[in-house]
């Protein structure tokens, strides 16, 4: 797969959102999670498994190719990214693959994939400014 371009700030990317709202493409089931400076994608199967702030455990199964601690969304400068933390699948930005342990903007709207789950995700509570 073509890998994702570096992506610079926006004029709307003045402060990051209160909330991240996830829409699983398969099913559209809807899940918020309120944004904090670091969150581990991934998924827990079982109670030694290390803590995850979005779990796909839900929406994921091990044929769904999400790993256990599949990449990370961080706050940096007021500015979200997410970083693939070298899972097994991949993670993707509108359809464009991440390179292993770089981080690249996420903005509202983007479509991402863990593996082969698909889901949108917007940003929630931003501030108008003008």
């Amino acid at each position: 797969p073509e890998a994702a371009p570096e992506r610079s700030t926006d004029p709307l990317d003045f402060d990051p959102p209160r909330k991240l709202k996830f829409i699983i493409k398969e099913t559209n089931d809807v899940f918020e999670v309120s944004v904090h400076l670091y969150m581990v994608v991934g998924r827990k199967t079982n109670p030694r498994d290390r803590k995850v702030d979005i779990d796909l455990t839900p929406f994921a199964n091990r044929e769904h190719g999400v790993s256990r601690y599949h990449s990370i969304i961080q706050v940096v400068d007021n500015r979200i990214s997410i970083t693939d933390f070298n899972s097994m699948n991949g993670t993707y930005i509108n359809g464009k693959i991440l390179q292993p342990n770089k981080p690249y903007r996420l903005r509202h709207g983007d479509n991402l994939r863990f593996g082969r789950l698909e889901i949108k995700v917007l940003f929630v509570g931003i501030a108008d400014h003008e």
